[in-house]
């Protein structure tokens, strides 16, 4: 396969480019980045075997534990004393290294490990995903230590093609209220076919998957990562008013709730029928299969969570401390969002 990335103003979001690029390419896949009005489009085909390279992605790259030290540090900074221009400027970086190469990042496409290839060749499943592994003095970023890593938080929400236009208005509606950078990876937006499978987010239908990754703070048990409030209210505008199924392996369990299950698993019947003819027995049964079948609200919540909303355990409620310091829970909308600030008190 041979792939390229290419910046594009984000208008490119809403002007028809979107879905016919998605038909047009045998890989498809977006990084958009709000704060910069921009988009990364990433289009490839299959080659011929005669032209295969041996390019590969360094998207998740093993770095040196002094670069992650440094990376945590400074990214915790950032956001403990809500410098979004900052935030702002580790999103242009991100941006840019997914087309180029940029210090300290490693080459996104490359053969050597030193030089950028951009359009690059290779095996798709080389250019599609890499693998971190600890070797030498470089380590993956999350295994660098309790407070020199850099901890993600993934949300990952699916849809139905024909929601593409309204999902994208409805996250630029709420930026406007509500500042996030989503300077990690930017606004992952990738695309599937439908699938048979009963449990898949595409079961059914065409979708289009919209992600992002977060930095957990160094104490996430009581403060807030910068943007919470956008990506609360993002969220749970995608599941509660645009049919969206969260991302099995990703989200806060708030979205694995019996509640939310009931509303977002759409072959939930047949599927406890097939749970019910190759487990008569209830050998394999677990919390989550007790939620589907409607015999159980348990979870299995981390013992030193404080602030459930923090880490979408629950969405917040203004009768609880839900959102850790410097935080209070509002309903904006239809959704309950972690603010900053003391609440406004009225009457």
């Amino acid at each position: 396969m041979t792939i390229k990335n290419q910046i594009y103003p984000d208008s490119f979001l809403s002007d028809g480019s979107v879905l016919n690029f998605a038909k047009q390419y045998d890989m498809f896949q977006m990084w958009w980045f709000p704060s910069a009005q921009d988009v990364v489009v990433g289009t490839g085909n299959y080659t011929s075997l005669n032209d295969q390279g041996t390019a590969y992605t360094n998207f998740i790259p093993n770095e040196p534990s002094a670069t992650i030290a440094s990376t945590s540090a400074a990214i915790e900074l950032l956001q403990a004393t809500k410098n979004y221009i900052g935030l702002k400027s580790v999103a242009a970086l991100t941006e840019h290294s997914l087309v180029d190469k940029v210090a300290p990042k490693p080459p996104i496409f490359t053969e050597n490990g030193l030089t950028i290839l951009n359009p690059a060749t290779g095996y798709t499943w080389r250019l599609q995903s890499n693998k971190c592994n600890a070797v030498g003095l470089k380590t993956c970023g999350w295994n660098n230590g309790p407070k020199d890593s850099v901890f993600p938080e993934e949300s990952s929400v699916a849809f139905d093609i024909s929601q593409f236009n309204v999902v994208i208005q409805m996250i630029r509606n709420t930026l406007e209220k509500y500042p996030a950078l989503f300077e990690l990876i930017g606004v992952y937006i990738r695309f599937s076919t439908a699938s048979p499978a009963l449990m898949a987010i595409s079961s059914g239908r065409e979708t289009f998957t919209v992600e992002w990754t977060t930095a957990m703070r160094h104490d996430p048990f009581n403060t807030a990562k910068a943007g919470i409030s956008a990506y609360q209210a993002i969220t749970q505008q995608m599941v509660n008013n645009f049919d969206g199924r969260p991302h099995w392996g990703k989200n806060g369990l708030y979205f694995f709730t019996r509640a939310v299950l009931d509303k977002t698993v759409i072959n939930k019947e047949e599927f406890i029928v097939f749970m019910k003819n190759n487990d008569p027995n209830g050998l394999f049964m677990n919390k989550f299969g007790k939620r589907i079948l409607g015999l159980s609200d348990a979870m299995d919540i981390d013992p030193r969570v404080k602030h459930c909303a923090l880490q979408d355990y629950c969405i917040c409620n203004n009768t609880r401390n839900d959102c850790g310091n410097e935080h209070h829970c509002s309903q904006v909308n239809g959704t309950s969002i972690c603010k900053y600030g003391l609440p406004i008190l009225v009457g």
